[in-house]
C-alpha cells in the first residue's frame, strides 16, 4: 500500500461436516486419556453396518436370557442387542462438524518501515474454537457385536466447541550495514503478545452426579498453549 508500509488480511467462514473420528483438544495422545483408567477419547463409534442376525442368549442365574428376533432386548452381560433383520448404520452416529473445521477465522498482518532502516512487522489471528466430544463414562455395544462406543451417545460428536483462540505475534528488526555487500539484522520478536491463555485440551468426561471433590469439570480447560515468549537474535546475509 506505500513504501513505508504494507498490511493485509484474510477471513473464512467453513461449515463442513464428515463422519470421521475426533482426536482434537483431547485430554492426552490420540486414542488415550491422561488419567489411563478411561482411555476413550479418539475411539470411534460403535461402527457396525448392516443387519444384525438372530441372536439368543441362554441365560445364566437369574438371568432369562432372550432373543432379538421380534425386538431388541439387553443381555445377560449388559449389552444391548438390536432386532434382527433391520439395517443398522453405526456410522451415521458419527455424524457431525469435521475436528479442524473452525467456523470463522480473521487474520490481518503487516509491516511498518521507520527511518533508520527500523522495521515492525505482526501478524494477528483469532478464530472460533475446535470442536471436541463428550467420552461416554462407561463404553455401550448398542448391537450386540463385540463392538464398544468410545463417547456419549446422549450427544452428538464434535457437538461442542472450545473457547476462541486469539494471538497476536511481533517483530522488531534493524538492519545495519557492514560494507557495500553485508548485511547485519539484529531482531526482537514476541509470540502471543497479550499472553492470551489459549486452550490445547479440554475435559472431554461427563460429570458424575453429584460430582466428585476435584473431578474435573466437562469442557473446562485442561491445558493451555504457551503464554507470552520472546526472543532476540541476529541474522547476517552477504
Amino acid at each position: 500500500m506505500s513504501h513505508r508500509f504494507t498490511i493485509g488480511g484474510s477471513y473464512a467462514y467453513v461449515s463442513e461436516h464428515d463422519d470421521a473420528l475426533n482426536f482434537n483438544l483431547g485430554t492426552g495422545p490420540l486414542g488415550t486419556t491422561t488419567n489411563g483408567t478411561s482411555g476413550f477419547s479418539g475411539f470411534p463409534t460403535d461402527s457396525f453396518r448392516g443387519i444384525p442376525p438372530v441372536v439368543t442368549d441362554p441365560g445364566s442365574g437369574t438371568c432369562p436370557g432372550g432373543t432379538n428376533a421380534t425386538s431388541s432386548f439387553f443381555a445377560c452381560n449388559g449389552n444391548y442387542v438390536p432386532k434382527a433383520g433391520v439395517f443398522y448404520n453405526g456410522a451415521s452416529l458419527d455424524s457431525g462438524p469435521s475436528d479442524f473445521a473452525l467456523r470463522h477465522t480473521f487474520e490481518v498482518h503487516g509491516l511498518v518501515e521507520l527511518p533508520w532502516k527500523i522495521q515492525f512487522s505482526s501478524l494477528f489471528r483469532v478464530q472460533s474454537g475446535f470442536h471436541y466430544t463428550q467420552n461416554a463414562l462407561a463404553p455401550v455395544d448398542q448391537d450386540g457385536n463385540g463392538a464398544f462406543d468410545g463417547r456419549d451417545l446422549k450427544t452428538a460428536r464434535n457437538a461442542f466447541t472450545g473457547p476462541h483462540f486469539l494471538n497476536m505475534d511481533l517483530r522488531v528488526a534493524k538492519t545495519f550495514a557492514i560494507g557495500d555487500r553485508v548485511r547485519l539484522q539484529a531482531l526482537f520478536e514476541f509470540f502471543n503478545l497479550f499472553n492470551g491463555a489459549n486452550p490445547a485440551a479440554v475435559n472431554l468426561n461427563q460429570n458424575h452426579t453429584p460430582r466428585l471433590a476435584g473431578e474435573p469439570i466437562f469442557g473446562s480447560t485442561a491445558a493451555y498453549l504457551p503464554g507470552r515468549e520472546g526472543q532476540i537474535g541476529l541474522r547476517l546475509t552477504f
